[in-house]
Order: C-alpha cells, then sequence, then structure tokens
C-alpha cells in the first residue's frame, strides 16, 4: 500500500465518501496527515494521583451497587452506579437510563470512558460510554463504544481487506430497543493501551473508526522517506518523519506524543518559510523600471513645499523604498504603522521618485471615501507640481520635469468622467492614479506603470494585488508598496508575509496630540453614561466633533446588540437633540456615505453616528472624541485602529470604551489592555494571543492558503523564527542570493515545489 492509493478503492463508497466530503480526507496520505486533536489515558485501572478535575479518562471496574430511582425535579429515572476500579470508588449517573439499568448489575464487570468530576476524595462521571464485559458471551456496548463496534466491522480482519457488505449484525433486538450494542470481547485489545487518541470527525466518520482505520494502515505503509536535510533535523533534535508519523497516532507515552507534534511541527514551519523565501527569490529575478532619485526632480521639488518636516522614521522608511526601487528588479515591502504616523506622505514622495523616472504610481484605496480622501490630501500636497498636462520624461535638457497629474478612478464615476479618467491613465497624462478596485478591471490599461501602493492591504487579497502587478509595461514588473495602520507581531510577519520585506512605523509625526482611552463599564459605574453625553456637548460647544460608533445594524428583534439606527434615534431625541448629528453605516449607498463624510468634514454635523466602515483613513481634524458603544464586541487592534481617527489635530483626542461586562470577562482584559497602552504593537500581541489561528490568517491575508494542522502563530512563534533561520541559511537570505540547495536536497525541493504548486501543505513524503 502506497500513501498516494486512494481511499475509494479500499474503503466501502459510503465510508469513503464521508471521509472525502467532511474532512478532505481522499488518499491514505491525507488520513496519515490527519493528527489527533487530543488524547485520553487509556490505562485501565484508575489512578487518582495522576487525575484532575476534568480529565477524560478510561477505566475498568466492577459493578458493586446499581440503584434505580426517580428524579426529583424532573419527570425520568436516574440510574446512580458504584464502580471500584483498583481502591477508588467512582460514583457514575446514567440519567433516563432506558435498559442501561438491567445489563448495569451489582458485580458486573465494565469498562468505563468520559469525563471525570473529582470533589476531594471524590470522583464522579454522567453518562459515560461504556461496554459491560461478559465472559460467557458478546460484550455490550452504550454510547459512543457503539461506534467503536461499526468500526471493526468496518476495518474488518487484522489484514486490511475490502469489508464485506453482509458482516454479521451482532445486536440482539432487545439490546436495540435500549440503545445497545452486542461487540466481540476481542474489541477490548483496541483499549488496552496507555494513551487514545482522539481525532477530529465528521457525519458518518467517528473518531473511533478513524482510530481503526489508521491502526490497519500504518503497518501496511512502507517506511516514509525523511526529506528535511540531515544537519538541520539533527540540530533540533528533531526525530525521523516516520518515526514521527506512526508515533503520532499510537504513542506509549505523551512525551512520544510531544516528539512526534515536535518534528511535525517544525515541518509545517519549515515547508512554509521556504515556499515563501522562494517566492522572494523569484521576484528579485523579474525585472522592473529602476526608479533612482534624480537631483532638480518632482521628489526634491515635494520636498520643498512640504508644509512639516518628515520624522526620523518616515525618513529612514523612505531612504529603504527609495533605495529598492531604484533597483532593476520589483520591491515587495510591506510599510506598517500607526495610525496617523504618516505612511500616505512617504508613499507620496516614493511615487514622486516613479515620476520622476517616467513611470506611473497608483495608489488603491479600499473604500471611496479614503479613495477621495487620499486625492484631496496628495493634492494639496502637491500644488501647482500637480498640473501638469502630461507625464514627461525629462525635457529638452535632459532634466527631469517636476509637475505630474492627479487622476482618481472610482466605481461612482459617470460615464463621461470614467472615459476620461481611463484616457488619462492609458495615454501617460496622469502619473499618478488614485482609485479603488475599479482599478483592477479589465479595461484599466497604464501607460507606464511602476510603482503600486496598496492602501491597508487586508481589505484586498493576494489574488487582487497581483492583478495591479501584472499590468506592468514591456514585460516589466511594477514595484508594489502595501500599507497597513494594524502592526503585526514578527510571528505573522514571518508567515503571512514572509516574502514581503517590512518597515515600520512607530513614531507619530510632530504635533500630533495624545490620545486619552477611558473604559466606561456602566454595569459598576451607570450614573458615568449621561456624563459621556454631556462630554460630547461640551466638546461641540468648543467647536469640536464626535464619532459615536456601534459595533451592528439592524432591528432590536434581530440582534442584541446596540446597533447603529437605534443609538441614532435614541440620541437626536434624548441628549444629543441640539446638536447636528448625522448617521453612517454601511448598507447606505457609495454616494450617501460620500455625502454624509463631505458634511462631517466640513463641519456640517457636530456628531456622527456610525459603524466601523470609518475605521480606515479617514482624517477630521476636528474629531476630538470617539465614544465606542459595546466596545467588549470589538478586536484591540480595531479599538486601537478606531480611536486613531481622533485626536488627528492640534487638540489632545479622548475615547470612551462604553461596555456592560463582566470585569471579570476576557472581554473586560481586552478594554483594559487598550485603555492602558497606545503602543500598536504590543496591542496587536494581545490581539494575536487571544485570536483563533484562523482568524489571524484570514486577518492578514496569507499568501498562501496553508492549513496548519500543529503549528500555533502564537505559541510556536520560535519555532516559526527557527524554521526561518535555518531556510535563509539553506537557499539564501538575501533576495537574488543563490545556493546550490536544489541540487544538494533534491527530496525537499520537490516537496517545496509541490507547496508552492497547491498553495497548501504537500506532505513531506518524498
Amino acid at each position: 500500500m502506497q500513501p498516494t492509493d486512494y481511499l475509494a478503492r479500499i474503503l466501502p463508497a459510503k465510508v469513503a465518501r464521508s471521509l472525502g466530503e467532511g474532512l478532505g480526507i481522499h488518499t491514505v496520505a491525507d488520513l496519515i496527515y490527519h493528527f489527533p486533536r487530543r488524547y485520553i489515558h487509556g490505562r485501565m485501572i484508575f489512578d487518582p494521583a495522576q487525575t484532575s478535575d476534568g480529565d477524560s479518562v478510561m477505566v475498568r471496574g466492577q459493578v458493586v451497587s446499581a440503584e434505580l430511582s426517580r428524579m426529583r425535579q424532573r419527570k425520568g429515572y436516574i440510574l446512580r452506579v458504584a464502580v471500584r476500579s483498583g481502591d477508588t470508588l467512582i460514583n457514575v449517573a446514567f440519567f433516563h437510563p432506558h435498559g442501561v439499568a438491567r445489563v448495569l448489575t451489582e458485580g458486573t464487570e465494565v469498562l468505563l470512558d468520559g469525563t471525570i468530576q473529582r470533589r476531594g476524595r471524590f470522583f464522579d462521571m454522567s453518562h459515560p460510554n461504556f461496554l459491560i464485559l461478559q465472559n460467557d458471551g458478546p460484550a455490550i456496548a452504550g454510547g459512543q463504544f457503539a461506534k467503536l463496534l461499526q468500526a471493526t466491522k468496518i476495518v474488518g480482519a487484522s489484514t486490511f481487506s475490502i469489508p464485506s457488505a453482509t458482516s454479521t449484525d451482532l445486536t440482539a433486538e432487545d439490546l436495540h430497543k435500549d440503545g445497545l450494542t452486542g461487540v466481540d470481547p476481542a474489541i477490548i485489545e483496541l483499549l488496552d493501551r496507555p494513551i487514545i487518541p482522539v481525532y477530529r470527525a465528521t457525519s458518518g466518520v467517528s473518531s473511533w473508526l478513524l482510530m481503526v482505520l489508521i491502526e490497519k494502515l500504518l503497518p501496511q505503509i512502507p517506511a516514509f522517506p525523511d526529506v528535511l536535510p540531515v544537519h538541520i533535523r539533527d540540530s533540533h533534535q528533531l526525530i525521523a518523519l516516520d518515526t514521527a508519523l506512526r508515533t503520532i497516532h499510537m504513542p506509549e507515552t505523551l512525551d512520544d506524543s510531544a516528539a512526534a507534534e515536535a518534528r511535525l511541527r517544525y515541518d509545517e514551519a519549515a515547508s512554509l518559510e521556504a515556499v515563501l523565501l522562494q517566492q522572494a527569490h523569484e521576484r528579485y529575478s523579474q525585472a522592473a523600471p529602476a526608479c533612482p532619485p534624480v537631483e532638480g526632480s518632482l521628489l526634491s521639488a515635494l520636498h520643498a513645499r512640504l508644509p512639516y518636516h518628515l520624522t526620523d522614521g518616515q525618513q529612514d522608511v523612505l531612504d529603504e523604498i527609495s533605495a529598492d526601487i531604484s533597483q532593476p528588479h520589483p520591491m515587495n515591502r510591506l510599510l506598517q504603522g500607526e495610525v496617523g504616523s504618516g505612511k500616505t506622505v512617504v508613499a507620496l514622495l516614493a511615487m514622486a521618485q516613479a515620476v520622476d523616472n517616467g513611470q506611473q504610481a497608483v495608489l488603491m484605496a479600499p473604500t471611496e471615501v479614503l479613495a477621495h480622501q487620499h486625492a484631496r490630501t496628495v493634492t494639496e500636497l502637491l500644488g501647482e507640481l500637480g498640473t501638469a498636462d502630461q507625464l514627461r520624461y525629462a525635457d529638452n535638457d535632459n532634466q527631469p520635469a517636476v509637475q505630474t497629474a492627479v487622476t482618481v478612478l472610482t466605481g461612482s464615476l459617470s460615464t463621461v468622467q470614467k472615459r476620461q479618467a481611463l484616457l488619462d491613465i492609458v495615454t501617460g497624462r496622469a502619473g499618478i492614479i488614485i482609485g479603488t478596485q475599479a482599478l483592477l478591471q479589465e479595461g484599466v490599461e497604464f501607460f507606464r506603470l511602476g510603482l503600486v501602493v496598496i492602501d491597508e492591504q487586508h481589505r484586498f487579497g493576494v489574488r487582487q494585488r497581483s492583478v495591479l502587478t501584472d499590468k506592468g509595461a514591456d514585460g516589466k514588473t511594477p514595484h508594489m508598496l502595501v500599507m497597513t495602520a494594524t502592526p503585526i507581531p514578527r510571528t505573522i510577519a514571518l508567515t503571512s508575509f514572509g516574502d514581503l520585506t517590512v518597515s515600520s512605523l512607530k513614531e507619530l509625526p510632530h504635533g500630533r496630540a495624545p490620545i486619552t482611552t477611558t473604559v466606561v463599564n456602566s454595569r459598576i459605574h451607570p450614573t458615568w453614561v449621561p456624563r459621556i453625553w454631556q462630554r460630547v456637548c461640551e466638546e461641540s460647544a468648543r467647536g469640536h466633533q464626535v464619532y459615536v460608533v456601534c459595533p451592528a445594524i439592524g432591528d432590536s428583534d434581530e440582534s442584541e446588540l446596540a446597533t447603529v439606527t437605534e443609538t441614532f434615534h435614541r440620541l437626536t431625541k434624548g441628549p444629543l437633540a441640539q446638536l447636528r448629528v448625522g448617521l453612517l453605516h454601511g448598507r447606505l449607498s457609495a454616494d450617501d456615505k460620500t455625502a454624509v463624510m463631505h458634511q462631517f468634514a466640513a463641519h456640517e454635523l457636530d456628531v456622527i453616528v456610525c459603524t466601523t466602515v470609518i475605521e480606515v483613513g479617514i482624517d477630521v481634524p476636528r474629531a476630538t472624541v470617539m465614544v465606542v458603544v459595546e466596545a467588549d464586541r470589538f478586536g484591540v487592534s480595531q479599538l486601537h485602529q478606531l480611536r486613531g481617527r481622533v485626536g488627528r489635530g492640534k487638540a489632545p483626542g479622548l475615547c470612551l470604551l462604553l461596555t456592560e461586562c463582566d470585569p471579570a470577562s476576557p472581554a473586560a482584559t481586552r478594554l483594559a489592555a487598550v485603555e492602558s497602552s497606545t503602543d500598536g504593537f504590543y496591542l496587536a500581541q494581545v490581539d494575536l494571543e487571544q485570536r483563533r489561528e484562523g482568524d489571524l490568517l484570514g486577518t492578514t491575508q496569507a499568501g498562501l492558503a496553508m492549513p496548519l494542522r500543529l503549528l500555533d502563530i502564537v505559541r510556536d512563534a520560535d519555532v516559526i523564527a527557527a524554521a526561518r533561520h535555518d531556510m535563509e541559511m539553506l537557499m539564501g537570505a538575501t533576495p537574488g542570493e543563490r545556493t546550490d540547495w536544489t541540487t544538494r536536497y533534491p527530496h525537499w525541493a520537490e516537496v517545496i515545489e509541490k507547496v508552492a504548486a497547491q498553495s497548501g501543505v504537500q506532505y513531506p513524503l518524498g
């Protein structure tokens, strides 16, 4: 039997179909790489010294008493059974026991499987799975053990073969009526082991069936070749791949399973990092337009007319970007920084450098509101520098032109406006193009695209970003700069963005006022809530503006959340009745959203009640206060990014987090973290630690669809870093640095090639 064999040729059609549809298991290799999600102790004699409250246990014992009685508080019966295992008495309860009372009688030998509750010296179990063991007949199974019978019948004999559809049903009619099943006493041999694996199951495929299938298959599969370079394996004291794959399913001790997991976890990290490094190397080999700095250029003129000096951090990042786009191979850089850290002006200066070299630069934003805001900001910063009639490389004296033109392309443009924008782009009249996903349409052709800037990169998928880079001219790939205001911890940068070079802006521009954050828990301080709205009125009287952010939209019958529409009506009819209050949410049309934001930006509104549509990039310097309603419904990084909307002028910002959550809840812990720190990188780590692995990869738009079976982004940060270092040493750390690793380690190279081709984890089977 080979790992590539299809299970449909081995198993009954129904079982094979359930494995494929429910678990994505189609081949023998798929099954072997379906690792246990946990283990239970399979020891038969109960040991109280090794048992804690809540443990899953499997114990063998003898019934010393069994009492059936009516329940006092509700209808029905309860069967209380005392089982002695070794020197310990376990109290077992069965609610609505049906026929269980007829078979669980005094003196019966029984095997119990379930969760133990420990109360001092006493141990309890409720409705465990059980096997009644009889010397003179079939055992009797109850609960999940009935599925173990089914599993053994499907698998059949000790040598694997296609099971007979006419297998004798060992279940007696009277047992069927009671939900019980008769089984061969030999089934106990499957359970007489120190540790039993528990697998993620699906409809038609139980964990027991998976356990039995894997146990019968493994001995028939030849040894798995170890493709990981020996020196790497030895440096981390990793066990062989074949040993790991067999041990993880049938460990003798938990130390054995830990060693197996360590090897397989490293393989996941190493294959992921190798593919990301390979992508970086391949990108380096592509041709890109070299855009070095030019004297007397648009870049120099723009620098001179900026109304402020760049921070040291901005200048450092700009120098990094400038050096990258000066090269004849494509830049692929991630710029991360706090809200208001000045990413946009850095991007504009880089775009000016591209224009100086006769290249167009495009900035893509996730929303029309943000795209138009960027256009206003860029136009204001350029001033007369943005009034050129066409993209020019140089004048007759071979000097760079110090002007360009800015064009906006969004989905809401009229037909005439869109036609003109497309004409400006394709003829080269526009040197700087700003837009939304409308830029991705097939009809958008660039004259000579040299630099792509993606704002709030997590709003765009990898394929969307690649559409723009595929629009380069003359077979050259444009440089790419992706920006995010959500700081990304190192482990995420090494996994989801391992093929990007990362730059960080941690310093806020000079003159930015600080933001104070306060949690207002109405459960503890109900009288503080009216004071919030008083403060809003006071800020409005000073000429300032306020955001009120709500987590959901809908009627109260549909949701228990405080919705934006309900909050708007309550405030406008109550404490904010004298103020000019606007409403903004995702269900409004693009035109309506733009109109409301223009009103707010023009100070025609004092307060805007909104959802998180204002999360990304909106800039209103007069906004000084943000009230987040039901703040416990938001994530840490999201709250941090939201509060960055206030305090963008000279007046300090205030963020009030309104909540009713339990002070001892995880939500309260999240809010306390936001209240106590303005360090986005620290808060991103807090957020990371509280999220599930799948959420993380979804949020950060992973470059590869890598289903991580064992690797945990937070817990295994050291494994990821070690794997990254190892792969850099093996393949070359610097893009363009070539090693002969594919020749020296051809089997590992084959694995990486398969991973890259499938954009998923490929089993390292050689």
